[in-house]
């Protein structure tokens, strides 16, 4: 559902899947970890190219029941500008290798969020 509201707005030409994805994100920037790496886009993240990791944190890794992040019980979940504290790094240079990432296909939401003004939801 992500890639296809994102290829409606492809379609109604509000955004370019290779233009650069930080010239439609309002909530957060995606930050590249050397200043050599090339502009992470929207092709980027559709394809799972643009070097996010999928565990941030390496406690993440000593989790095998719960894999990747998680929110205690109870507790609200945040919203990614939250979660990701106005920052998602970019670990390996975008399009150099294929590296599968939940955080992409956040991203792509809160770019459908940013470009609309609603929640991806609506």
């Amino acid at each position: 559902m992500t890639a296809v509201a994102i290829m409606q707005l492809r379609d109604r030409g509000l955004i370019d899947l290779d233009g650069p994805a930080n010239t439609y994100l309002r909530s957060y920037r995606l930050g590249p970890e050397r200043g050599d790496f090339r502009p992470a886009t929207v092709r980027h993240l559709l394809t799972h190219t643009t070097g996010i990791r999928e565990v941030r944190r390496p406690s993440g890794l000593l989790r095998l029941r719960d894999l990747g992040e998680t929110v205690p019980l109870g507790m609200p979940v945040p919203t990614p500008a939250e979660y990701y504290q106005g920052h998602l790094p970019i670990h390996a240079d975008p399009g150099a290798r294929f590296m599968y990432t939940n955080h992409g296909f956040v991203t792509l939401g809160q770019i459908v969020a940013d470009m609309t003004g609603l929640p991806l939801d609506r």
